[in-house]
């Protein structure tokens, strides 16, 4: 399509308009709510990845803030992801378009709450 980059994030941005945003079915409060924690979660997922990478090269006294920072971002990161699961089954039809979504190869409860999968 004339893009010279290879990323999924790119490929998801090509692809979607072409086969519609399945996000786009729920109904607009709620899809606001997940875009709102999809967005913060996303945040924290790259802060802890900031912290993590830290770890590389820090004294002991920094490494033991950092890993105090990022059990608490994790535990963040669960609460958000429970409270995407509950927003993705906030009603019957937004649990079967959700479970819809998941019959897609690479889509699942991860994906559908933002989360990126690790490189292997």
């Amino acid at each position: 399509m004339g893009r010279k980059a290879k990323t999924d994030p790119i490929d998801a941005l090509m692809i979607a308009p072409r086969f519609g945003n399945p996000r786009s079915c729920l109904c607009p409060g709620n899809q606001d709510r997940i875009a709102g924690l999809r967005g913060l979660r996303a945040d924290l997922l790259k802060t802890r990845n900031q912290y993590t990478n830290r770890l590389e090269n820090c004294g002991a006294k920094v490494r033991e803030h950092i890993e105090r920072r990022l059990v608490g971002i994790g535990s963040e990161i669960a609460e958000l992801d429970a409270k995407l699961r509950d927003a993705l089954e906030a009603t019957l039809e937004d649990a079967a378009k959700a479970a819809l979504d998941q019959t897609v190869p690479g889509v699942g409860r991860g994906r559908l709450s933002g989360a990126r999968r690790r490189p292997r």
